[in-house]
């Protein structure tokens, strides 16, 4: 099912995408990698306890999996092709994992 929001930047810039729920999917060692290197810069404080909690899984044996409350888009801020952005609408939160930038869900809507 797609659900439309308009989101906000941490800069007041808004915008309105059209997301798919995400599929429950298991991280791999190497894709977390290359996703924390670009987590490390973000601005938002409930990261470095994702990162925090993500190596500590990792350290013991577990793959983390994605789960299936979110929704998935390409990111219109840095024209990804591949579905980076993630909206927890039920958070008020979304953060792109790609080029880091994040901000608040403004409103929520099913695309008809």
């Amino acid at each position: 099912m797609k659900k439309k929001f308009k989101l906000i930047t941490d800069g007041g810039e808004e915008f309105t995408v059209e997301a798919e729920k995400v599929d429950k999917r298991a991280f791999t060692l190497k894709r977390w990698k290359s996703i924390k290197s670009r987590l490390k810069g973000s601005k938002h404080p409930f990261m470095a306890d994702i990162v925090k909690r993500t190596d500590d899984a990792f350290a013991k044996g577990i793959n983390p999996t994605i789960n299936a409350i979110g929704y998935k888009v390409c990111c219109p801020l840095h024209g990804g092709k591949i579905p980076s952005l993630m909206v927890r609408a039920d958070l008020g939160i979304w953060l792109c994992f790609s080029c880091g930038k994040g901000g608040k869900v403004v409103h929520e809507g099913v695309v008809k």
